[in-house]
């Protein structure tokens, strides 16, 4: 059983990610089930957000895990109220501070953001960069005033901002995507294993592999996770969620 907890669907900065090349890539690659947000948010298409979800489902069903990424007009315009009232049923909400600053200095919001994923009782995403706004530790408070709320670092960066957090607080969890081999190694070591989750951000390598199909990127970070990592972490660390 392999699960990719990091997936995208949708409009990017290369293109248009159609739901039957994600789906067909993934499964291609050996992946059994997905976790998927869409690109298509960023520029606010919420419809198409939906239609692409929903053709996601009759393609993978069961297999398919649809997370609701959230930005900031989503919620200011109550458009969010339109993505439960449809036939989706989400299981996780993410956020991207690199994308949308404001979840970094606006706590009301943010707040707002979580407590979506609070009442329903599903994780809550955030991507972590290198820079400021998205640090590991930028959003610290929340860990500590929502205990009973799973976070997943996405990318888990800074690293040792990362390692700091999963030593403070059990409701964290790192997906791997993006993330150097040595690293998760290192997380591993540092006695985390059952922390990460495996991720790759697909299909992020038509920006930065281009040379690679989203199948072959997909298939190299399944082999440069088992190449890197003993069988014992490396096999947990693929089939391992918290989003179902």
């Amino acid at each position: 059983m392999i699960i990719d907890n990091h997936v995208h669907v949708g409009w990017y900065r290369d293109g248009y990610h159609s739901p039957k090349e994600i789906w067909e890539a993934e499964t291609a690659a050996g992946v059994d089930e997905i976790c998927v947000s869409s690109t298509s948010t960023c520029a606010e298409l919420y419809d198409i957000v939906i239609e692409e979800m929903i053709e996601l489902k009759r393609l993978g069903g069961s297999k398919v895990h649809p997370i609701l990424w959230i930005t900031p007009q989503m919620l200011k315009s109550e458009e969010i109220d339109k993505m439960f009232l449809s036939d989706i049923e989400w299981q996780g909400i993410k956020i991207h501070p690199e994308a949308h600053n404001e979840w970094s200095y606006n706590k009301a919001l943010t707040s707002r953001a979580i407590n979506i994923a609070v009442k329903r009782k599903i994780p809550f995403m955030i991507h972590t960069g290198e820079d400021v706004v998205a640090n590991a530790i930028t959003f610290e408070n929340y860990y500590a005033e929502y205990p009973q709320l799973q976070f997943i670092l996405a990318h888990g960066k800074p690293f040792q901002q990362a390692l700091s957090m999963l030593n403070k607080y059990n409701n964290i969890t790192i997906d791997s995507a993006f993330m150097k081999a040595k690293d998760i190694n290192k997380f591993c070591k540092a006695g985390f294993p059952d922390k990460i989750i495996f991720g790759t951000d697909a299909p992020i390598n038509k920006l930065f592999y281009k040379h690679l199909s989203t199948q072959e990127y997909i298939k190299k970070n399944i082999y440069q996770l088992r190449k890197n990592i003993s069988p014992a972490f490396s096999e947990s660390i693929l089939n391992k969620t918290v989003y179902f």
